[in-house]
């Protein structure tokens, strides 16, 4: 359990070409992992705009946005100046102001993201005054509008992390006295206590959430990682607040000062995205590493970049799954890189042909002026069906789960979109049975998507819901366009 201060030795770090050995026996470590060098099967992070004059006195970042669409919103507060502002971004790495505040509080200590009261409209967010014992819970729209729903005068003044996670679930943790509360926000937010445990670590310096399906698939899980003691922790955590160990690793190292459990998606050289749902960030050295983590707790190296966060960057981001933004606070250097770009095409060996003719042929060479002669464009038939998925819900309290298992329509069917064709907007999954899986990937009725190109059609597909149990729907419908 996270309240205990004993770390095991027995994780095994498995690097993306198989399992790694570690270098001393049984320790699951980062340094058994191949460095990004070899690691040319992915793409990488691929600078797409550059700014060199933004504030030089953000202290908080907060990414708005977990979808594929864009423009995606993010938020930046300057604690000194009493300022926020909400901003967008494009596609391009282009930004735009959406709202700012100027007689924003001065104290705030955390500010953090939550589902609590999320539609396709709207986000959660949750301030916190610690001095103050002070939190606000609210909501803020795509055009920046902040409006508070609750507030709480009388909170503890010494909790060291929130940490939204799930839905609407908050880890409230108390570092010195080793004390962490759960607890449930609803959609105007008020708050009430799942559990409380008074025995908890007091090493813990980051705790992540991630979509890492240990539990309940379509629940957040839990990292913690003692930097102390370079150790991270796995642990899933249920509805009632019960946290379940799945992996401790000893030694990862004792410099990460951030980790993120957003879902990014690399690409492979056959153009494969793959996912990497945990992103752990040394602002010091100068690393940023990226892993897909399996049902079991252990880990696969996707992506490891020794070269642009090393320019110095204080904050590092994800801003929806294919977006990063770094940035640099003595400088005002800001830099947004996308993740899905395609590794650069390596040179392939020329085959060996006949010369062409000599000089002393009687048959000259053609000389670069020659015109051509044109060849037919031969035009490959694609044949694009459809086909439609029915999901039915799980039992007791996994109404909200719903499940199909599909088999391919036809040898090599790929997925071209996917239409949600339910009356919910749902969070959609898919392990195909070439062995990838994304998701989750939000669906709002009615809506196509591309995030699952490429991809197989059979194996199996997952859709949560939102809402209460009276109001779920029977089944899920989705349609998949493929192509063969």
């Amino acid at each position: 359990m996270p309240f205990t201060r004993s770390v095991t030795r027995r994780g095994i770090l498995r690097a993306a070409g198989g399992a790694a050995a570690a270098a001393s026996a049984g320790a699951g470590t980062l340094a058994a992992v191949r460095a990004s060098g070899e690691s040319d099967a992915f793409g990488g992070l691929e600078p797409i705009r550059e700014y060199a004059d933004w504030r030089r006195t953000w202290d908080i970042i907060v990414p708005l946005s977990s979808v594929t669409s864009y423009p995606r919103v993010f938020m930046l507060y300057d604690r000194a100046g009493g300022t926020i502002a909400v901003m967008s971004v494009d596609q391009y790495g282009n930004t735009m102001e959406r709202k700012l505040y100027t007689d924003a509080r001065r104290t705030w200590d955390i500010i953090v993201p939550s589902n609590f009261c999320r539609t396709p409209e709207t986000m959660g967010v949750l301030f916190y005054d610690r001095a103050a014992g002070y939190g606000s819970l609210q909501s803020v729209d795509q055009y920046g509008n902040l409006r508070e729903l609750r507030s709480y005068t009388n909170w503890r003044r010494s909790w060291t992390h929130i940490v939204p996670f799930a839905n609407n679930d908050i880890l409230l943790y108390d570092r010195a006295a080793g004390y962490a509360s759960f607890q449930i926000a609803d959609r105007t937010g008020g708050m009430r206590e799942t559990r409380a445990y008074n025995s908890f670590s007091t090493t813990w310096d980051l705790i992540t959430p991630g979509n890492w399906n240990f539990g309940a698939q379509g629940r957040q899980d839990l990292l913690f990682y003692d930097r102390t003691n370079g150790a991270g922790a796995f642990y899933a955590v249920d509805t009632a607040a019960n946290l379940t160990s799945i992996r401790t690793f000893y030694d990862w190292g004792k410099s990460w000062s951030m980790m993120s459990g957003e879902t990014l998606a690399f690409t492979k050289g056959s153009g494969l995205r793959i996912p990497a749902d945990l992103m752990m960030f040394d602002y010091r050295g100068g690393r940023s590493v990226y892993f897909d983590v399996y049902a079991d707790g252990y880990m696969g190296l996707v992506y490891d970049d020794r070269y642009e966060s090393a320019e110095g960057w204080t904050h590092a981001t994800p801003i929806g799954p294919d977006l990063l933004l770094f940035y640099n606070r003595p400088t005002g250097r800001a830099l947004f890189l996308r993740t899905d770009f395609p590794p650069p095409v390596r040179p392939q060996p020329v085959p060996t042909v006949a010369p062409y003719p000599t000089a002393t042929s009687t048959r000259p060479r053609p000389t670069a002026t020659a015109t051509p002669r044109p060849r037919p464009t031969l035009v490959p038939q694609v044949i694009t069906e459809k086909t439609r998925v029915s999901m039915t819900p799980g039992k007791g309290s996994s109404w909200y789960i719903f499940k199909a298992r599909t088999s391919d329509p036809r040898p090599n069917a790929t997925i071209v979109s996917v239409t949600n064709l339910s009356e919910k907007r749902i969070s959609l999954y898919h392990w195909g049975n070439r062995g990838d899986r994304r998701g989750p990937i939000y669906v709002k009725t009615g809506q196509t998507i591309t995030d699952f190109d490429g991809m197989s059609v059979g194996g199996e597909w997952q859709a949560d819901v939102e809402g209460s149990q009276s109001a779920a729907p029977k089944k899920v419908v989705i349609e998949v366009s493929y192509s063969y």
